[in-house]
């Protein structure tokens, strides 16, 4: 039997993070590389979002993956030449606070 694996933690500030619980969020986009490409963002994956280095936690599942050239936000963050990959997120019910 293969080890479930680890769900992929991320950190957010707090527009994003209460976005996502919000609703009005669920697409998360990251510099495309050895921590976030294909294999460590695969559909299905369990995700954990925290708020900062606090304790406040929400949890989904990875729903979608594409790979994107930066725009607006993710541009001014990795720079306009990156490749983002860009997960569809669905927040666990239970988790949002």
């Amino acid at each position: 039997m293969i080890p479930p694996t680890k769900p992929l933690f991320m950190v957010l500030k707090r527009e994003p993070f209460d976005r996502f619980v919000d609703g009005s969020k669920r697409h998360e986009w990251r510099r495309y590389g050895k921590r976030f490409n294909e294999q460590t963002c695969a559909i299905g994956r369990r995700v954990r979002f925290a708020h900062g280095y606090a304790r406040k936690c929400i949890t989904g599942v990875i729903t979608s993956v594409e790979l994107r050239p930066a725009t607006e936000g993710a541009a001014e963050i990795y720079g306009k030449d990156a490749l983002c990959i860009v997960m569809g997120i669905a927040l666990d019910r239970r988790a949002k606070s």
